[in-house]
């Protein structure tokens, strides 16, 4: 019989981006001595069906280098460092970005990688537009990219932007998986190919793991240990991925040893489950400040939202409060007036957003829209009924019902909309004058998703951005974009992000409803992990190279 021993839970704090990072592990019985194997949970009501760049289980995998790479990563304190990219250069503006391309790399099927490889993936992106690397919209201010060899007989790749673009790394970080050519020049529609079973080659990567197979009946993803990975062996021979459908069942899975840490799409464990998790003793959770944003987002090009002021009334019908005692289980905070999560860099505090059914009121009032009629609902201004719509996915539901819950009480008629499926399809619909058909939709960006584009949710906000779910195109703001693009300094971003914040504040283009915190639960004998703070989830380079069995 092998002999057992009592874990003792671990705390370990780190600092990521100025948000203090805190892990507190769960104390379990395990057989004395490591296994070999990491067994990490994720809960996955769909997908994790087949290894295409369309299915969100396994994108999860392609987009975090444990298979597929990219050319650069970061580690847990937000630096980069080379992956497939060995070192880069830049000029005075930013605006040209020279790559160095790592030598002596195979792809998993032994075929060398090489600079063709970042080429043929640019172009891919750009015809295909798979849905996982949707936060590529950086490409479309590409000019050229180029292959060339540097004084010492190394392949390069130069990518030469339309203008300044100091942000290039974190969007390339975020949105540039490198594919390899050989397999897939030959894939015309990446949203139906990787089948588990005769389209394993979709999964053939350069990365630290292998991938063995999908075990689509038992929702299970196996690999190993890449014996010839170019910066070193991981420490842990075999890892799994295992989908569950919901969180209790996960819970059950961690508490009885069947898989070992808990993942998610840069969210942690939903706050609804954490009063199960104290039912058990061996179990003990860690929260850490986290930059997803889930908010109302205006469409600023169609009236009367591209009102200012009328955003601005809508943002005190929001309880932020109720989003995070009822939607939220007391995890989390109200949000701040500058709309920015509090945890990320160049924060400006002007307080927080607030919830005020008189002001809502008065504010309203200010803007002609009143009750003429009687009906306990405000009219527009020149007499007709004013309906504003709300549109999100089935998923958010509760929330959608508060929110309107607060416009009712501000006398404001607000209609709901859930879109049962297609819903990135959904929002790109036009009018003939190309100004997409919403009123407001309910969207939300993950750390990844926040980071993107120049960051600071401008992924949603800007007309050029990956979501672009507000329609922002005015002036203004496109003008901080450029100071933001030509940021290659510390100070000179400081300067735009600050900018940036004044103007979210001023203008509302969308109202965040709460101030979201990472929750996680992991094993006590497990080392090594790591979290990347633009993904703002565990199974990162650090993670991938270091966890195993203490």
């Amino acid at each position: 019989m092998n002999k057992k021993i009592m874990a003792i839970a671990v705390v370990a704090i780190m600092v990521v981006a100025g948000a203090s990072i805190l892990f507190v592990v769960l104390d379990s019985n395990r057989d004395e001595g490591p296994t070999g194997t990491v067994t990490f949970g994720m809960v996955l009501s769909s997908g994790g069906e087949h290894f295409g760049l369309q299915d969100m289980g396994t994108y999860y995998f392609h987009g975090a280098n444990v298979y597929h790479e990219n050319l650069v990563a970061t580690d847990e304190n937000g630096n980069y460092y080379g992956l497939l990219a060995e070192s880069w250069t830049t000029n005075s503006d930013a605006s040209v970005w020279t790559f160095v391309i790592r030598d002596n790399v195979k792809w998993s099927d032994g075929i060398d990688f090489s600079a063709d490889d970042v080429l043929f993936t640019i172009n891919y992106i750009l015809d295909k537009k798979p849905w996982g690397m949707n936060d590529a919209a950086f490409l479309n201010n590409l000019e050229s990219a180029t292959k060339g060899m540097n004084s010492e007989g190394k392949e390069t790749v130069t990518m030469t932007m339309d203008g300044p673009f100091a942000n290039l790394l974190l969007n390339m970080r975020c949105g540039m998986t490198i594919l390899p050519e050989h397999i897939y020049k030959n894939v015309d529609d990446p949203m139906s190919y990787g089948d588990p079973v005769t389209e394993l080659n979709a999964a053939i990567g350069t990365g630290p793991f292998i991938v063995d197979k999908l075990d689509v009946s038992s929702r299970t993803m196996t690999l190993h240990a890449n014996q010839n990975y170019y910066n070193g062996v991981p420490k842990t021979e075999i890892m799994r991925i295992r989908y569950y459908s919901d969180w209790n069942t996960m819970v059950l899975a961690l508490a009885n040893g069947e898989c070992d840490a808990s993942l998610a799409w840069g969210s942690g464990v939903s706050a609804t489950i954490l009063p199960e998790v104290e039912k058990y003793d061996n179990l003990k959770t860690g929260e850490y400040s986290s930059a997803a944003i889930s908010a109302i987002c205006f469409n600023t090009l169609r009236e009367p939202y591209d009102n200012a002021d009328l955003r601005v009334a809508f943002s005190y019908c929001v309880d932020y409060e109720k989003f995070v005692d009822n939607i939220n289980s007391g995890v989390g905070s109200v949000p701040g007036k500058t709309l920015v999560p509090s945890c990320m860099k160049y924060y400006v505090d002007e307080g927080l957003l607030e919830y005020n059914i008189d002001k809502a009121k008065a504010a309203f009032d200010r803007l002609g829209y009143t009750d003429t009629d009687g009906d306990g609902y405000r009219e527009t201004p020149s007499g007709g009924d004013f309906q504003p719509t709300l549109a999100f996915s089935a998923s958010s539901a509760d929330r959608a019902r508060l929110i309107q819950t607060g416009c009712r009480l501000a006398g404001i008629d607000l209609q709901l909309d859930s879109i049962s499926s297609g819903w990135g399809s959904w929002k790109r619909q036009v009018d003939g004058n190309g100004i997409r058909l919403y009123d407001m939709v309910l969207s939300g960006c993950s750390f990844l998703g926040t980071n993107s584009w120049m960051g600071y949710g401008t992924t949603f906000v800007d007309i050029n951005g990956g979501l672009k779910d507000c329609q922002v195109n005015d002036e203004e703001f496109q003008d901080i974009i450029t100071e933001l693009k030509s940021a290659n300094t510390d100070a000179k971003m400081k300067s735009a992000v600050e900018d940036l914040q004044d103007y979210y504040m001023e203008e509302v283009p969308f109202i965040p409803l709460f101030e979201n915190e990472i929750v996680t639960i992991q094993n006590a004998g497990l080392t090594g992990l790591t979290v990347d703070p633009l993904f703002g989830y565990t199974i990162c380079c650090g993670t991938l190279m270091n966890v195993c069995w203490a």
